[in-house]
């Protein structure tokens, strides 16, 4: 049976002080208005081919929260909310190996992640569940604690 995943993460506005200022757009900005555009792009173009650094140990044995739609067997509900605590995820018991090798090789897809995050982290903290997780929802919200 194919299950359907469907994740958000939650990144930085473009003129949060987490992106650096020759990255923002905006009036004084090195890239900022119509004529740098091509100067954006190359920057985001540069940023993404830098080689990627292995994933921190803060990352790998943190606390994961998951909110959104997540379902066991008969068990589906909206995680995170007044009526739901999120989905808690001790990444420390997980078996990151998978997914940092693909990290590192560049070839880590939102695909891949979700599944190995499942398979190799889920899994490994909160086991199997009644038949698999599925996370069917629309847009699924990820805080590492």
């Amino acid at each position: 049976m194919q299950q359907s995943r469907a994740w958000a993460w939650t990144w930085p506005r473009l003129n949060s002080p987490a992106f650096p200022a020759s990255l923002r757009p905006g009036p004084g900005s090195p890239c900022g208005g119509r004529l740098g555009r091509g100067v954006r792009i190359s920057r985001y173009e540069n940023v993404a081919i830098v080689p990627a650094d292995p994933i921190p140990d803060h990352v790998k044995n943190g606390q994961f929260e998951i909110s959104g739609t997540v379902k066991t067997g008969a068990d589906e509900r909206e995680r995170g909310t007044r009526r739901a605590a999120p989905l808690r995820i001790d990444g420390s018991r997980g078996d990151w190996s998978d997914i940092e090798t693909l990290w590192l090789a560049g070839d880590l897809r939102d695909d891949d992640f979700e599944d190995r995050f499942i398979d190799d982290v889920i899994v490994a903290d909160i086991g199997e569940g009644t038949d698999g997780w599925e996370f069917n929802g629309d847009s699924y919200a990820v805080e590492l604690r």
